[in-house]
């Protein structure tokens, strides 16, 4: 029966019906190779060894369950390094899947005490209807002290982990691919699917071209990132809810080909989601809220796409910082952040802020410092000011404001340095509390009164900023 289904899926391939793009996410080869691995249901081939940390189970070929483990621990002379109380078992040593074997941790809880850890190493660790925790045997409870080391679990090799339905928690500590839940090297996957990540130090870190995908799970209270991809091949994240972990809800470092769409990212103590020097990524229809930083942060990071997104009750929505280049925001609603909705700022450049609604943001709903921006067809309301402008004199800016709706702000329309700036053509500015155009000297927003319709604002259509003027004078 393999060796059918083996030939039916290489006929597929040469038929051309399996075809491995760049953008794929899963591609059919991989899931045909999936499924193959998890019938292998040969007996399994084990040995023990003695490793640092205490002893090691390798599963060289075949499945292996955890009964399996605990046979070839006792021949071994370690029967206390697995034990099962029922429904519980305590592993005390590490059990490592070569290629072409599998482990099976099913419909139990397995803890791992001390640093004993599962291990894909060119094999597959599946993990379902199962709890795999990190273990205090001392204390009888979860393992929550970072400095002696804790349980882990890792993808290497090539190697696959994948968990349905699973609770992965108080896994990992500051050490490296012994972060959590970890993936690292190039085809080595994790896919995590209905499953929760509960107080690990990453909740899932991805690295040296690994690949990733995390469907319709949870992903909180992490001693440092909820996930973390430093240089992994390819990120999806998609429905998942990330909350209340110790730094960033998501961090993209150095990475490639990141999708994060329609989740919940939320109260974490750092940012959303921080971008940086990371090329290819989507934020597409999340909710984004709470997070004292950024509600998004791109840094340095190039060909990023932020659209569709609700992003709120942040310190800033969005920042775009560094040397950020091919930003596009777009059709997100951008609300009620302690700050601007969007910042923009240092060596930025083709920045496009388009379609977008933001409204009460405690400053701006766009604030650009340097760099360049084209500001298009977006409502600005009810926000501090509309869209503030801040170049330094002497800082080349390039881009425009163009045919935006600019109304309803509590103060300007449109705030305006002294030095040159974005060039404002088409935008209704309108029924601002202050005034349309803000300005250092009167007659500076005359050139742009000219080119944008201007009316029914509180103070008229230019304001002079009363304490620029003052400082002038204590100048003078």
């Amino acid at each position: 029966m393999r060796g059918t289904i083996a030939l039916i899926a290489v006929i597929l391939l040469l038929a051309g019906f399996v075809a491995r793009t760049d953008t794929d996410r899963w591609t059919t080869a991989e899931r045909l190779t999936d499924v193959v691995r998890g019938w292998d249901d040969r007996d399994p081939t084990l040995s023990v060894e003695r490793g640092d940390a205490g002893p090691r189970v390798l599963v060289t070929a075949g499945t292996a369950s955890l009964d399996d483990i605990a046979a070839a621990l006792e021949s071994g002379g370690y029967a206390q390094a697995l034990v099962d109380r029922g429904r519980t078992w305590t592993l005390a040593a590490t059990v490592v899947a070569a290629d072409g074997a599998t482990l099976v941790v099913r419909d139990t809880d397995l803890r791992l005490a001390g640093t004993a850890g599962l291990h894909a190493d060119g094999g597959r660790v599946m993990i379902r209807r199962a709890a795999v925790t990190g273990w205090n045997v001392e204390q009888r409870m979860p393992d929550t002290d970072l400095r002696d080391g804790r349980g882990w679990v890792l993808a290497s090799g090539g190697g696959v982990v994948t968990a349905d339905d699973a609770r992965l928690s108080h896994l990992g500590h500051d050490a490296e691919h012994r972060w959590g839940v970890t993936v690292a090297g190039q085809r080595s996957r994790v896919r995590l699917t209905s499953s929760s990540l509960t107080g690990n130090f990453d909740g899932l870190h991805v690295t040296d071209g690994g690949f990733a995908q995390v469907e319709s799970s949870r992903v909180r209270d992490a001693r440092r990132h909820g996930i973390a991809d430093t240089g992994g091949r390819r990120l999806t994240i998609d429905g998942a809810n990330i909350v209340g972990n110790s730094a960033h809800g998501v961090l993209a470092e150095r990475a490639s080909h990141v999708h994060i769409t329609g989740n919940a990212i939320h109260a974490n103590h750092g940012g959303g989601v921080v971008a940086r020097a990371t090329t290819g990524i989507e934020i597409v229809d999340n909710n984004i809220y709470r997070n004292p930083s950024a509600g998004v942060m791109v840094l340095d990071g190039r060909d990023v796409a932020i659209r569709g997104n609700l992003l709120h009750s942040s310190k800033v929505g969005i920042a775009v910082r560094g040397e950020s280049t091919a930003v596009a925001i777009n059709s997100n609603r951008i609300a009620s952040n302690r700050t601007d909705g969007v910042w923009i700022s240092e060596r930025s450049s083709d920045v496009a802020v388009g379609g977008n609604r933001m409204d009460f943001n405690n400053e701006a709903a766009i604030a650009v410092k340097t760099g360049a921006a084209r500001i298009t067809g977006n409502l600005l309301t009810q926000n501090f000011d509309g869209v503030r402008l801040e170049t330094p004199a002497g800082i080349a800016v390039s881009g425009e404001v163009r045919d935006n709706e600019i109304t309803g702000n509590i103060q300007d329309g449109v705030d305006l340095p002294a030095a040159a700036s974005l060039p404002l053509v088409g935008n209704v500015i309108t029924a601002n509390r202050e005034g349309g155009i803000s300005v250092v000297a009167k007659g500076d927003a005359t050139p742009a009164i000219a080119r944008n319709e201007v009316r029914e604002n509180g103070r008229g259509q230019e304001r002079v900023r009363e304490t620029d003027v003052a400082q002038a004078g204590e100048a003078r």
